[in-house]
């Protein structure tokens, strides 16, 4: 998945990040953890397994456009606004890429099918160098750890070859393309998340004396928490009426019900911190 890229991470929001492949790819890998993470805490797992199966569906049903871009709400009589997991402020517009996948079948003889009993196949052209998932029919998804990617030539782990007949599915992790006027910056309480956590397991550590960075060996004093307190207080705000929009719309979204109801983690979300971690 991930919804938002490293567009979003601009301004207030900054990271120091390496504009090296390895610095980008493992962004990338926290980016999709840390999405993955916050969604599942505030929706459920029943409603966003629901809410990522209904993103790839073409056309997208309203209310899982309502949850992308937001929509008014009235909560204890007051009209209100969620603002979406993607912001469409003025002059920001978004387009979802839904529909990246392609069919190959082992021993069939196209361009791209597997060729029966080899361990390696040629990857499409459009994924090569992408982020994509292997699926194959009857199974699933492949594992990570189940094949490799060098170029673009797919490797399956030692010990498995494809089989004739079995069918597999190249698919491009669902993404969101934004399209801003210079000096816009796209927001979501997504980034915000991504940031905090960033930042406290990457940026800075505590001390006696305070915040030290570990980027430089002599340990300068910096201050990241109050910008790691801001980011965090900011989504809270958000995803506290995102809750509420989802309390009302329980008809529109069944899957949160028994989420609301029961045992569920999204009250540590919408709670405000203070520089004490508190």
């Amino acid at each position: 998945m991930a919804l938002i890229d490293k567009s979003y991470f601009f301004g207030s929001l900054a990271l120091p990040l390496s504009d090296t492949d390895a610095g980008v790819s493992g962004f990338n890998v926290f980016l999709n953890e840390y999405e993955k993470k916050l969604l599942t805490s505030l929706f459920g797992y029943e409603l966003n397994k629901a809410f990522q199966a209904g993103l790839l569906i073409d056309p997208i049903a309203d209310r899982w456009n309502d949850l992308l871009y937001g929509k008014e709400y009235t909560f204890e009589s007051r009209l209100k606004k969620w603002d979406g997991l993607i912001m469409l402020g003025d002059g920001v517009s978004a387009t979802i890429n839904n529909k990246n996948f392609i069919e190959v079948e082992v021993g069939r003889g196209g361009e791209f099918d597997p060729v029966t009993e080899s361990a390696s196949t040629t990857i499409p052209d459009d994924f090569v160098g992408a982020s994509f998932i292997l699926h194959k029919r009857g199974t699933g998804p492949l594992k990570a750890n189940e094949y490799s990617v060098s170029g673009n030539t797919l490797t399956l782990a030692t010990g498995y070859t494809f089989a004739e007949g079995d069918t597999y599915f190249y698919q491009k992790e669902i993404s969101v393309s934004i399209s801003a006027e210079s000096g816009l910056v796209p927001q979501s309480p997504i980034a915000n998340f991504v940031y905090y956590h960033w930042m406290r397991n990457n940026a800075s550590f505590s001390t006696a004396s305070g915040e030290k960075t570990i980027k430089n060996p002599t340990a300068v004093n910096t201050t990241p928490v109050v910008k790691m307190v801001d980011a965090w207080n900011e989504m809270a705000g958000w995803n506290k009426k995102l809750v509420e929009f989802l309390y009302v719309n329980l008809v529109t979204y069944p899957e949160f019900k028994s989420y609301y109801n029961n045992d569920c983690d999204w009250h540590e979300f919408i709670s405000l911190k203070n520089r004490f971690g508190a």
